[in-house]
């Protein structure tokens, strides 16, 4: 894996104005990435790639959920648009490590390595926030106005609006 300063460099050679890092259930090169990335002159986008939880009901689960016997959920990468937005990154995944939710604070509740984030805690969350849902070519979408893949992007939609965007 590359280092931020590897990150940068790269970035620099190839002319881009910008370049995005993001990270798994953390932000852990993102000041690193950041002070490169401004002393090259190149703007810094910081990211993280979380998993966000759905409905328990097997009926709602999207065909690009995961469910590995747990809690069904999607991978989400989140960029911070601003501070305020990378200061809610840092409270996802604050709550994603902590394992708590605000309808149950209780330590024994937490898993070890965390959990995903839930839709409420999203929305809460979502200032100043873009978010890419990730889609493989190879699923089928949209049967119908009714189905839960466009229940669950809608309930995307709703919390990002024009800040959200599909990866196909």
């Amino acid at each position: 894996m590359a280092s931020p300063e590897e990150i940068v460099a790269a970035a620099v050679e190839q002319k881009m104005p910008a370049v995005a890092l993001t990270d798994t259930d953390g932000l852990y090169a993102a000041v690193p990435f950041y002070q490169a990335a401004k002393k090259a002159g190149v703007k810094p986008i910081v990211g993280v790639v979380l998993d966000v939880e759905w409905s328990q009901d097997r009926r709602e689960i999207p065909r690009f959920a995961r469910n590995d016997g747990n809690k069904p959920s999607t991978t989400l990468v989140l960029l911070a648009a601003d501070m305020e937005g990378y200061s809610n990154l840092c409270q996802l995944v604050t709550l994603r490590h902590l394992g708590t939710t605000k309808l149950a604070q209780n330590a024994a509740a937490a898993e070890i390595d965390g959990r995903p984030v839930t839709l409420q805690e999203l929305a809460e969350h979502s200032r100043g926030v873009i978010a890419l849902c990730s889609v493989t070519s190879h699923e089928s979408l949209v049967t119908s106005h009714q189905s839960p893949v466009t229940n669950h992007f809608s309930q995307l939609k709703e919390i990002f609006g024009d800040r959200l965007y599909i990866e196909v």
